[in-house]
């Protein structure tokens, strides 16, 4: 088998690790394989250019330490170098508990994997992504995982290997899953806006909303915000909510009002190509992060801007 795998027990999410799990097993003169549990559909996965799918058959659905038992079971038996698990939330459980079970190293939220002879390096960034480093492995193998949406997956049309079932004995999780219900969401993914207006705490009240919804409207971008907005204020849902504890975005254009750029939330738009800050306050620590700054109330600025978008966009 190859000396790359990927673990997802989301077949979609193996898309959005496909590129760096390709480059990685190129390093080896390989293709990478697919594992999943069996009974999880293929289409539109399945011919990307797998060496090989595997099926893990008995494994309870969403039991995460099942999961990874059976993979760090097989990790023993075939001796992989590299194990990529989409990062997920219960992808980051499954690879914490595989690199545990097998004694392999762990590199969360991978930027590259890289070999050295036979010692395998990985970057990562740190420090609220202002610095990026590298690390060695000090094990033989390593498990990783790579954020959602950071790679576009090679386009598909590859001879579709033949799906292989295993069933491995795996030590049964204390815990089971009792049933699933979806969250109410607004269906907003912004991890795929390519514009953002995002606003904290300079907004005065829940009303005001509406102002930065209209600009927001106008320049045909998604409306983010910080964690006080969601957690405390309840203003906004949880999906909106940019930052560490929320979702990391990387659009073109990322416009911060009103928000004063505490390391959390920079962490979640520092990979934007466009970075527009709107805070009177000059000393805000977003001024430093920003490409254009505009030290004023919101106010003012905001209305200026939606009035000046209307204006050109009739003539």
């Amino acid at each position: 088998m190859s000396k790359v795998w990927v673990f997802t027990e989301e077949p979609k999410a193996a898309l959005h690790v496909l590129s760096p799990a390709i480059n990685t097993a190129s390093k080896f003169g390989e293709k990478p394989a697919l594992m999943v549990p069996s009974g999880k559909e293929l289409d539109g996965i399945a011919d990307r250019g797998w060496s090989k799918i595997i099926a893990l058959k008995g494994l309870n659905d969403g039991a995460s330490f099942e999961y990874a038992s059976a993979v760090a079971t097989l990790m023993k038996k075939e001796e992989p170098k590299i194990v990529i698990v989409p990062g997920t939330k219960l992808g980051k459980e499954v690879a914490a508990f595989i690199a545990a079970l097998s004694g392999a190293a762990y590199a969360p939220e991978a930027l590259d994997i890289m070999l050295d002879g036979e010692v395998i390096k990985y970057a990562r960034s740190i420090l609220g992504g202002g610095v990026i480093a590298t690390y060695k492995a000090k094990a033989p193998f390593l498990v990783a995982t790579y954020q959602l949406y950071q790679y576009p997956p090679p386009e598909g049309g590859h001879t579709i290997p033949e799906v292989t079932e295993i069933e491995v004995s795996v030590e049964r999780s204390k815990v089971s899953r009792v049933e699933v219900r979806p969250l109410e969401k607004s269906g907003v993914d912004l991890r795929k806006a390519d514009r953002i207006i995002a606003v904290g705490r300079g907004l005065a009240k829940r009303e005001d909303l509406a102002v930065i919804e209209e600009l927001a409207g106008l320049l045909k971008a998604e409306v983010g915000c910080s964690r006080i907005l969601t957690e405390d204020y309840k203003w906004l849902p949880s999906e909106r909510q940019v930052g560490l504890t929320g979702v990391i975005v990387s659009p073109r254009l990322y416009v911060a009002i009103g928000i004063s750029g505490q390391i959390q939330h920079v962490i979640g738009f520092n990979k934007s190509k466009i970075v527009v800050a709107i805070n009177k306050d000059k000393n805000a620590p977003i001024h430093q992060y920003a490409d254009y700054s505009i030290v004023d109330d919101l106010y003012k600025i905001v209305p200026a801007l939606i009035s000046y978008l209307k204006k050109t966009s009739s003539q």
